[in-house]
């Protein structure tokens, strides 16, 4: 009779250890570390556009507030466009000059795709998966955005929205601001939001000449809006700020301006 020779119980344990260790390593869930970016969109992006009969649309991201886009499919749309983009929190502004300011939602799915929704006048649209550019470069750096404009500091201005009151607004270099109404009850803030400034736009504005400096602004209690603006002393220390009021035909229509005088520390 031939022996019969029987794992002994550390060995059987043994390879139930490592049975059990490799259908855990399986079944992780693979870390989402792009979640943890403070800015999760530097890098390349493909996506289909629902106002463009879902056309796909690639798009580059860069760490200085500046973005490019194009539907490499649809004539005349190849581009590149330039604009400009900030994100706070979960939420993407984007300015482009052939359709203006824009807002979204965003929610990281995985280290390759964030699902982005439409979030004009703060009202959810379509969502739309971005997938990450195969082969592309992926930032895993997480740092806020890098911004050198004119608005980084501490201003007041009245705005004729709110009756003429005075706010005060301090905007950061990485695209994120505070505002408020001191004098204005419930109104004190402060108010967080983002911002992005752009200066190579040339847009036509309805009254009759092209505009190349733009800021959109999002605050959670007005959404995204957007203005022209003009620096009216050599020294930076007095801007001049008019609201876009709508897009019409290709023109931008625009509302009331406001002084912001630079406060100094």
């Amino acid at each position: 009779m031939k022996n019969i020779q029987f794992i002994g119980l550390p060995a059987m344990l043994l390879v139930l250890a490592l049975f059990l260790a490799d259908c855990d390593h399986n079944s992780r869930p693979e870390y989402v570390w792009l979640a943890d970016l403070q800015n999760p969109f530097v890098g390349s992006w493909e996506s289909k556009i629902p106002s463009m009969d879902n056309a796909r649309m690639v798009s580059e991201y860069k760490s200085d507030g500046t973005f490019t886009c194009g539907f490499p499919e649809v004539s005349g749309f190849e581009g590149p466009f330039y604009g400009g983009y900030s994100v706070t929190d979960d939420i993407l502004i984007c300015w482009l000059d052939y359709e203006g300011e824009s807002a979204y939602k965003f929610k990281v799915v995985d280290n390759n795709k964030i699902n982005v929704t439409e979030y004009d006048d703060l009202e959810e649209g379509n969502t739309t998966p971005f997938v990450r550019v195969p082969g592309s470069a992926v930032n895993r750096e997480n740092k806020p955005l890098s911004l050198n404009n004119v608005f980084i500091g501490k201003w007041q201005a009245e705005i004729p929205s709110m009756d003429n009151a005075k706010m005060l607004s301090e905007y950061k270099s990485d695209g994120k601001f505070t505002c408020g109404f001191p004098e204005v009850s419930g109104f004190e803030g402060p108010f967080y939001g983002a911002y992005i400034v752009f200066t190579n736009s040339n847009i036509y504005i309805s009254s009759g000449t092209y505009a190349s400096n733009v800021m959109v602004s999002y605050t959670a209690f007005e959404g995204a809006a957007s203005y022209t603006f003009n620096v009216t002393d050599g020294g930076g220390g007095t801007i001049s700020v008019t609201e876009i009021t709508g897009l019409e035909g290709g023109t931008f229509t625009v509302g009331s301006t406001s002084m912001f005088t630079r406060v100094q520390n």
